[in-house]
């Protein structure tokens, strides 16, 4: 059984979902519980008497127990606040809580209060001494809702950094979150516009109108690709098949049915070799479609195989392969998978770094929560570093001049002039094919050819008739089309 490729993409985002619905609930674990069962002992029928450390430290305990969340920093006076009775169902004749100071404090320092609604007959609190705090209700009906309150001095409960650093946050004026949030995004903008300003002359693809009739160098589909675009799409995919087949490693053929790819010259499987003359992304894009036993390869065997993973590390490599090439050879500045992948991170991490925190901040951050604006808008920034920031070019200036040359080659291809009947001419329309794909000029490259006579290349078989050259592109690019974009959206996505 095999999963499709958008159901994985589906998968991943409901797994990347339910991951973050946890951590949302596990911090909402963290806050008190109002069950009187849990947190207090029955001294006889319906009297229920609850016991209240609370630490130097700023951890309070109830019965052993530590609850967080119940102490807050504020300006004048930090606030003991602790959710006793929330329509617990049942009817409570007395409920005593005993609150204990970590040090001594005298009464006019402290102020006592609570919430009481829903059916309390009557409630009383008073300090019993210099470090406990009583708080007395009387007849809790099973609806009712019994909240204490005591605000403390400064300096008897001693607060984390953190909390100290969250309490300075959210007290900043609103004005300023406003102003901070909205900058953050803007500053990226412009970082990101500085950036591609800063080469923005070097990408600039170069006009010219003269025109070379054969390709300038022996760049694969995939190194083209990268060259012209700096990065890997379904194209350079597909027409790396289109070349695998030229040169009589593998053959398609085109069933009333479906498909298949044959397997010729391109594996042994005595010697369990690759054929030479394979580079190494070809020998990792030709292993994730044939395995070593079959010698043909069907739509429902390469889909079959595209489902045994989420992701695939195999089409990663592909992409990573191409990448290595076109960098030995001195047309980048560093590795495009490499900066690519940088950014990525990057721009994921504070993603999901600012994710968390607006997560977190629901439930602690205190209101008005205008902090959530900053984290919001945070991770518009992170998208857009994902998004922009692989754009970024990175061709030396030997590679702005192969460029320059395979842009001479492209006018040769859209030249609208038809090629002249001789020997030999579809052998160039079939050679050059997968570079006009690459380029995106296939439909120029082939209407060059439209009006001279066709016979079916020897890589490819049909079971449908294909009489012109029409037929051909029609029959044979839905096929290669559709492997090329399965299997780009079977990659990892850390590698584009």
């Amino acid at each position: 059984m095999s999963i499709g490729i958008y159901g994985k993409k589906i998968i991943f985002f409901i797994v990347v979902i339910l991951i973050l619905g946890g951590i949302g609930y596990l911090i909402s674990r963290q806050f008190s519980s109002a069950s009187i069962n849990e947190a207090s002992y029955e001294m006889k029928s319906n009297q229920y008497v609850i016991n209240i450390d609370i630490k130097e430290n700023a951890k309070v305990y109830i019965d052993d127990k530590l609850y967080p969340r119940l102490l807050h920093i504020g300006k004048d006076l930090d606030e003991f606040r602790y959710l006793a009775a929330s329509e617990e169902g049942t009817y409570i004749d007395n409920l005593t809580i005993y609150v204990h100071l970590p040090k001594p404090v005298s009464e006019d320092q402290i102020k006592q209060n609570v919430y009481a609604i829903h059916g309390i007959e009557s409630y009383d609190f008073y300090q019993q001494d210099s470090q406990t705090l009583v708080y007395k209700a009387k007849s809790l009906s099973p609806v009712s809702t019994f909240t204490i309150i005591a605000e403390l001095p400064k300096g008897l409960v001693n607060f984390s950094i953190i909390s100290q650093s969250i309490f300075a946050l959210s007290n900043i004026s609103p004005l300023v979150w406003i102003i901070v949030s909205l900058f953050l995004p803007l500053f990226t903008l412009l970082l990101l516009f500085w950036l591609f300003q800063q080469k923005i002359n070097d990408w600039r693809m170069p006009k010219s109108k003269e025109e070379i009739s054969q390709p300038p160098s022996d760049l694969s589909p995939g190194e083209l690709e990268i060259l012209i675009h700096g990065k890997i799409s379904s194209r350079s995919i597909a027409a790396t098949f289109l070349s695998l087949a030229q040169r009589d490693y593998i053959h398609i053929v085109q069933r009333e049915d479906g498909f298949s790819f044959g397997k010729k010259k391109i594996y042994d499987p005595i010697t369990k070799t690759f054929a030479s003359g394979l580079s190494k992304p070809e020998k990792i894009l030709a292993s994730k479609i044939f395995t070593a036993e079959n010698l043909k390869s069907r739509r429902e065997d390469i889909l079959m195989r595209m489902g045994r993973h989420v992701f695939s590390r195999k089409i990663a490599n592909v992409y990573i392969a191409f990448y290595e090439l076109i960098t030995k050879k001195g047309y980048f500045q560093q590795n495009p998978a490499k900066f690519h992948r940088k950014y990525y991170l990057i721009g994921l991490g504070l993603f999901f770094l600012a994710l968390l925190a607006f997560i977190f901040g629901i439930w602690t951050v205190p209101d008005p929560k205008f902090l959530l604006v900053f984290w919001f808008m945070m991770m518009v920034s992170a998208l857009l570093i994902v998004k922009m920031a692989p754009q970024l070019p990175l061709r030396t200036e030997r590679g702005n001049k192969e460029l320059n040359e395979w842009l001479k080659f492209k006018n040769f291809l859209i030249n609208s002039k038809p090629i002249s009947y001789e020997k030999g001419a579809q052998d160039i329309f079939e050679k050059y094919l997968p570079y006009a794909i690459v380029m995106d000029c296939e439909v120029e490259w082939a209407k060059r050819f439209i009006d001279r006579p066709f016979k079916l290349p020897h890589w490819y078989s049909s079971e449908k008739p294909v009489m012109i050259l029409e037929d051909f592109m029609a029959s044979v690019f839905p096929i290669i089309g559709f492997v090329s974009r399965s299997l780009v959206a079977s990659k990892e996505p850390i590698v584009h």
